[in-house]
């Protein structure tokens, strides 16, 4: 990334020097060099983060669709873009078109990171929704040796954790949905705040999951336990 952006600084002085330098041919082809690759390199991107949002099971279709639009509008804008970079004849005119693709499409500040945060969010929500049906089952078992306190505590713990995870997912879900390009583009330091949240609430919510496994864990050893020394009835002599 960092001798792309030393180029694009040698461009954007070169278009303000002299004739003869902007229009260099040499200095020309490496600038169209530099667009075809940068371009190509972030249509691959969003080829394989369309095929991760593709795999989500907890994000809904419609979820989805949203943010398979906008990796479709970035594709189909970039692809034009690289189009109207081969066109180009100067340095001038290059220099916009390229500084556009940093400018523009924020694929690997904004992008990038929101479905990778997704991507975490979907396997939380699955995990999740796990648990749930976990506590149901453990439940059912504790209530047949009769509601031990222990045990009850241990499964008002588990659902309190899985609860917490959940909220943590759907808040996730739900702020990652309101990052686009323009919103960066208007006010970067807000997105990258939401962006740092959204990561910081996701740990907590792995660290609830852990929590609720473990206490499903005490209640199965316990379970366990009271089923080893619960006398059996023998025949009536």
């Amino acid at each position: 990334m960092l001798p792309a952006l030393l180029l694009t600084y040698f461009l954007a002085r070169a278009a303000t020097a002299p004739g003869l330098l902007r229009d260099n041919p040499v200095r020309l082809a490496a600038a169209h060099t530099l667009c075809d690759n940068q371009i190509n390199v972030r249509l691959t991107f969003l080829a394989n983060l369309s095929s991760r949002v593709s795999d989500f099971k907890r994000l809904s279709d419609t979820q989805k669709a949203q943010y398979q639009n906008q990796i479709s509008t970035a594709t189909t804008g970039l692809t034009t873009l690289k189009a109207r970079c081969d066109a180009d004849t100067d340095l001038v005119s290059l220099r916009e078109d390229i500084s556009s693709i940093f400018s523009v499409y924020r694929i690997y500040a904004l992008q990038g990171p929101q479905i990778r945060l997704l991507a975490i969010g979907d396997v939380l929500g699955t995990v999740v929704d796990q648990l749930q049906s976990l506590y149901t089952a453990l439940s059912v078992h504790v209530a047949a040796i009769g509601n031990p306190a222990g045990l009850t505590a241990l499964l008002a713990d588990m659902q309190s954790k899985i609860t917490a995870a959940s909220n943590q997912f759907s808040a996730v879900i739900s702020i990652l949905a309101t990052l686009t390009p323009a919103a960066y583009n208007s006010n970067p330091s807000s997105v990258k705040t939401i962006i740092q949240t959204s990561h910081t609430d996701l740990k907590s919510g792995v660290a609830d999951v852990k929590a609720a496994l473990q206490d499903a864990r005490q209640i199965r050893i316990a379970l366990k336990s009271s089923a080893a020394v619960t006398p059996t009835v023998g025949p009536t002599p």
